[in-house]
């Protein structure tokens, strides 16, 4: 406060000290200060007007990036263990919900009774579930009583048991079979108002087979392992002819990877024994078929060798070329392979009464001898539920089959076979349609073209086949199936030229069947789970057409029945 009070006095007296100053240079008083505003005041003397030059300071500054340096510092740490302990709450094992396994039962029976005395049962009994084992044991029947017009007694029934088990090892899976077959048939194929004295036992025949089988098999996950399939299997046929067959096979499949290479090995050996009256043929095939198989991305190539030997009174030695290559262009959508081919092939009592059961039970018997068969095609597939197969081949084979009519007891109502060398053209064609097990379609054509050496035609093999098979489930209740089967261009060997279409010379005639149209319905009520009934309209055109040679087929036929599920779990 009082150096406030001090400040303030020097700051007076130094003012009035300037004042008085001021006003004694001019002369001018107090009392004469409003005439200086109207009259100026003209000063002379002399003084120093000038001003001093100012002092600048010429020094620029100047960044100095003075940053101390960090100081270091040394640390140590020292590891130590936090024990804790941590104890966690049990949780139950997950379940799926929402995609149950399907109810099984052990036992399911299928019968049903149709016109022209038809009748039907299939019963079929197996294990359930099992990780260690499977038993199944299936028996089936079907039989007619005919009752078809200007023709012999065409009754007909078969019959066939099978029993079948399997066992499941960690590596390997060992199975084995049983099965009885007993077939009756009657050559029915003549008028019975021009032969009035052949009997229905005359023409009466009946084929019994007892056939078994084991096979072994592995399932080795490391590629450097061998895996193998070995099947041993034989039967022994009679018929009321004194026609007696026994044939055994043994067949053996190696296969290993070396790298990314697969090495496969078909090998095993065929004998057969055919005795009927007055003779015995006796025939055996021993084969051996290597092949590599390497693949890539989008390619694969198989090449190998089919070597065979044939064996009776001398043995013939074959040797064929087995290779095809195949490449994706587009994914799966569309896969264009060739390849070529051989080997031979068993003819025998049995596979030729499979495929016509009205044959002579004493002629020769010749395996067919492909010589070659290369092909090429297309599949692929549209999308994952439509896929298509379209294929060329053309092949060689010395001692191909035709059935013919065997004319030594007059009645031309059997069979016997002619061989011959034949190069057969092949197209066909192939779409499939699956959408889980709701719909499923297929369409397959094939056509056939045949250049004889010796006969005069390819006795009764179709040129053109048209097979359509559909089956559609509506819901769990309703089940649909149709079927179409056609063929046309079989041409029959005929020693009467009374209503043949074509005279070869030498007393041979050609007989010209007619086309077969075939269609077929059914549909299936499951009333319930176990529970269900069904109805089949087979020949609904009631076409009259002949399979073979004066053999006619029944017209419109009905089928009618129920299925039964039981022994459940």
């Amino acid at each position: 406060m009082k150096f406030d009070i001090l400040r303030s006095l020097v700051f007076l007296a130094l003012l009035a000290g300037w004042s008085t100053a001021t006003l004694a240079q001019d002369d001018i008083s107090v009392e004469d200060a409003d005439t200086i505003k109207a009259n100026p005041i003209v000063v002379t003397g002399q003084g120093n007007r000038s001003v001093a030059a100012p002092k600048r300071i010429n020094d620029r500054p100047q960044l100095v990036n003075d940053v101390p340096e960090a100081p270091k510092v040394n640390y140590q740490t020292q590891n130590r263990q936090l024990n804790q302990e941590f104890d966690p709450e049990p949780i139950n094992a997950p379940r799926m919900r929402g995609v149950p396994l399907p109810n099984l039962y052990r036992g399911h029976a299928k019968v049903g009774l149709g016109n022209y005395g038809t009748s039907m049962a299939d019963i079929h009994v197996s294990s359930l579930r099992s990780r260690e084992k499977h038993l199944n044991a299936r028996y089936r029947h079907f039989a007619s009583s005919g009752q078809l017009d200007d023709v012999g007694p065409s009754n007909f029934s078969q019959n066939r048991l099978d029993l079948f088990g399997k066992k499941y090892y960690k590596k390997h899976t060992l199975g084995g079979g049983f099965t009885y077959d007993r077939n009756v048939v009657h050559f029915y194929g003549f008028n019975p108002s021009e032969f009035d004295t052949i009997s229905k036992g005359d023409i009466r025949q009946r084929f019994s087979k007892v056939a078994g089988d084991v096979e072994l098999q592995s399932f080795y996950k490391d590629s450097a392992s061998i895996n193998h399939n070995i099947k041993a299997r034989g039967y022994n046929l009679t018929d009321l002819f004194e026609a007696n067959e026994s044939n055994v096979r043994v067949d053996a499949k190696l296969s290993r990877y070396f790298k990314q290479e697969q090495f496969v090995v078909d090998l095993g050996f065929d004998y057969n024994n055919f005795k009927m009256v007055g003779d015995t043929q006796s025939n055996g095939i021993v084969f051996i078929n290597p092949k590599v198989v390497s693949r890539g991305d989008r390619w694969n190539l198989s090449l190998g060798m089919n070597v065979m030997t044939e064996f009776d009174e001398q043995s013939n030695f074959h040797f064929y070329p087995n290779a095809q290559f195949r490449y994706k262009v587009l994914g799966d959508i569309i896969i264009p392979y060739v390849g070529i081919t051989g080997g031979l092939s068993r003819n025998s009592f049995n596979s030729l009464t499979q495929e016509n059961p009205f044959m002579v039970s004493a002629f020769e018997l010749r395996n067919t001898n492909t010589k070659y068969e290369y092909y090429g095609g297309v599949r692929g597939a549209y999308s994952a539920t439509t896929s298509f197969n379209f294929q060329f081949a053309k092949s060689k084979l010395e001692d191909m089959h035709f059935f013919v009519a065997d004319s030594t007891n007059g009645v031309n109502n059997r069979f016997t076979v002619v061989y011959d060398t034949v190069v057969v053209t092949h197209l066909s064609g192939q779409i499939s349609h699956q959408k889980t097990d709701k719909l499923n379609l297929l369409l397959r054509a094939d056509y056939f073209a045949y250049n004889m050496s010796n006969e005069f035609e390819a006795w009764q093999r179709p040129n053109l086949r048209i097979t359509f098979a559909g089956r559609y489930q509506l819901n769990q209740k309703l089940l649909f199936e149709a079927s179409v089967f056609g063929i046309s261009g079989m041409v029959a060997r005929s020693f009467d030229a009374a209503g043949a279409e074509e005279s070869y010379g030498s007393g041979i005639f050609g007989d010209q069947l007619d086309g077969i149209v075939d269609l077929n319905l059914g549909v299936e009520y499951r009333y319930t789970e176990r529970l269900g009934v069904f109805l089949k309209l087979n020949n609904l055109a009631s076409m009259r057409y002949n399979r073979w040679q004066n053999y006619p087929t029944q017209r419109f036929n009905v089928l009618g029945g129920l299925s039964y599920s039981f022994w459940g779990k």
